[in-house]
């Protein structure tokens, strides 16, 4: 059973995305210096996560496997703060848009079971308490979220490809994830 955009538009605002815009898979590309940023360790997610560096594997295979999806969906979803030292608030921001992301990738499974549905987030996928990483494989790796940027994806980029704005304006975050089919 095929899928369409409008479908795929009307699940991910039902679940309170902020914007959702199409990319073609084959316009994703990776630059190591996204990748390299995450090796500084600066999120602490580095190492801590199977969708982080260096568990998410080769980012040339990941670009690669995103490029064989039919359709991308950027989902960017944009939270007001109290103030820019807000940083409680940026912290629910980024669970939030987890949240959106997975909770659309699930609907879309549940819809379209015989498809091949993946989501990509921010950060460290945060799905569980706590990662098997590094001792024990995934327990869920249809639902986790890989980082995107942990793949080399210029977000800032992708963003501004579709005519979002990365920054939205003072007291305000920004996350994006993605939702790929196929």
């Amino acid at each position: 059973m095929q899928v369409t955009t409008d479908q795929i538009l009307e699940i991910a605002n039902g679940h309170g995305a902020t914007f959702v815009r199409e990319v073609n898979p084959l316009d994703i590309t990776a630059e190591q210096c996204y990748r390299d940023a995450c090796a500084t360790n600066a999120c602490g997610s580095y190492g801590k996560y199977w969708t982080c560096p260096p568990g998410i594997g080769d980012p040339e295979n990941k670009i690669a496997e995103i490029k064989g999806y039919e359709k991308l969906f950027v989902v960017q979803n944009i939270t007001e703060l109290e103030d820019s030292w807000d940083f409680e608030g940026m912290g629910e921001a980024a669970e939030k848009n987890q949240t959106v992301v997975r909770a659309i990738a699930a609907d879309l499974r549940l819809r379209f079971p015989d498809l091949r549905i993946k989501a990509m987030g921010n950060g460290g996928c945060g799905l569980c308490e706590k990662c098997t990483c590094p001792d024990e494989p995934c327990r869920h790796p249809d639902e986790a979220t890989q980082a995107i940027e942990g793949l080399g994806i210029n977000v800032k980029a992708l963003v501004e490809s579709v005519g979002l704005k990365y920054i939205n304006g003072q007291n305000t975050v920004s996350f994006v994830g993605m939702v790929l089919v196929g």
